[in-house]
C-alpha cells in the first residue's frame, strides 16, 4: 500500500536566542504498530521568501526522520561570518531520510537578506524518485535547525514536504527490533570523529609501499663463509660437522629482522656476520627465534565446564 503525505512547516516568524539558535519540528502519525515504511519519492519546497529583520546570513537544516532529531555538539559553520554551532546530525545517520541545507542569498542592492531555495539534499533529486530507506516506528518528524545571528527574528517561515511511503505488514518481532534500533540510533553520536588524515606524501606509499622504488626492493646476500657458518659450523676441512649454536643462531635471526626504512633491502648488516638477509628467518624454530622455553611451563587449568583457561 502507497501512502502519500504532505505536511508543511509554517510559522509567522521565529526569534533565535543568544547564540542565535532556533528549532522548529513538527510531528506526524502514521499506520499503526507491525509494519514497514518504505520512502518511494520525496521533495522539499520552499512556500515562502523568509527574510531576516536584522538583516544577517541565515541557514536553515531540514530534516525529516521517524524520531525527533538530537542537534549535535558539532560545528555547522566556523567564522564564516559568525560561528554555528550545533549542527543536526549527518545524513549518512541510518534515522535521517531525508536532509536539506537552505542557506541566504542576497536579492540586490540595500534589500534585507532572503532565504531561497538554494537547496543543497540527501537524497539527491535523482535518489529521491526511487525507494531508498526503510523505518518502523509509525512516526514521521519534520525539523528545521536555523542557524543565524544572536536574538535575529527569522520571517515568513513556510517549508512544504512530500513523500510517498510504501507500507508493509511485518512480524511484531521485526518491527519491534526496528524501532528499538531507530531508538538507539537516534540518541547517540553527538560528537563524531571518522577517517584520518593523509600526508601527500605518504599516499601512495601506505597503500602500495614498493610502487615509488619500482616495484621492488634491493636484497642483501649472505656472504660464502657465512653462508656456511650459519647452516654448518666447520672445525677444519677434515673435523666433523656440528651444527651451529642456538645463540649465534639468534644473532642471525636479530639482524634478519631488523627494521628499515622504505625501499631499502630487509635485513640488517651484522659486523661480524655481515649483511644478512630477511629469508634466513623463515621456517626457524620458534624456541630458537624466540629464546628457550621455560623450565617449567604453567600448569594448564580449566573452567568448571572443562574448558581451558586462557592465561
Amino acid at each position: 500500500m502507497i501512502n502519500e503525505v504532505r505536511e508543511s512547516l509554517e510559522l509567522d516568524s521565529i526569534t533565535l536566542d543568544e547564540s542565535g539558535y532556533g528549532i522548529i519540528q513538527k510531528k506526524v502519525n502514521l499506520n499503526p504498530l507491525s509494519t514497514r515504511h518504505t520512502m518511494i519519492q520525496c521533495d522539499l519546497f520552499q512556500d515562502s521568501i523568509m527574510t531576516s529583520e536584522q538583516s544577517q546570513p541565515f541557514h536553515i537544516e531540514f530534516f525529516v526522520s521517524p524520531l525527533p532529531i538530537i542537534y549535535t555538539n558539532m560545528q555547522f559553520s566556523g567564522n564564516i561570518p559568525a560561528t554555528y554551532a550545533n549542527r543536526g546530525p549527518s545524513a549518512s545517520i541510518d534515522i535521517v531520510l531525508f536532509k536539506s541545507i537552505l542557506s541566504t542569498k542576497v536579492d540586490g542592492g540595500g534589500a534585507p537578506l532572503q532565504l531561497l531555495l538554494d537547496e543543497v539534499s540527501f537524497p539527491n533529486q535523482t535518489l529521491g524518485t526511487l525507494p531508498t530507506f526503510s523505518w518502523y516506528t509509525p512516526e514521521l518528524y519534520l525539523t528545521a535547525i536555523v542557524h543565524g545571528f544572536e536574538s535575529d527574528t527569522i520571517n515568513n517561515v513556510a517549508l512544504s514536504f512530500y513523500i510517498a511511503i510504501d507500507v508493509k505488514k511485518v512480524s511484531r518481532l521485526q518491527a519491534g527490533l526496528g524501532i528499538v534500533r531507530e531508538g538507539s540510533l537516534a540518541q547517540g553520536m553527538e560528537l563524531v570523529s571518522q577517517g584520518r588524515e593523509i600526508p601527500k606524501a605518504a599516499n601512495v606509499g601506505q597503500v602500495f609501499p614498493l610502487w615509488k622504488h619500482g616495484g621492488t626492493t634491493p636484497e642483501r646476500m649472505l656472504r660464502g663463509n657465512a653462508l656456511a657458518d650459519f647452516f654448518i659450523s666447520y672445525h677444519s676441512a677434515n673435523a666433523a660437522e656440528k651444527t651451529m649454536s642456538p645463540t649465534n643462531i639468534r644473532t642471525f635471526m636479530g639482524a634478519a629482522s631488523q627494521m628499515q626504512p622504505t625501499g631499502t633491502a630487509f635485513g640488517s648488516r651484522d659486523p661480524s656476520k655481515g649483511n644478512v638477509p630477511d629469508w634466513i628467518k623463515l621456517d626457524m624454530l620458534p624456541g630458537l627465534i624466540a629464546g628457550p622455553l621455560r623450565s617449567q611451563w604453567p600448569p594448564q587449568k580449566n573452567w568448571d565446564n572443562g574448558n581451558t583457561m586462557m592465561l
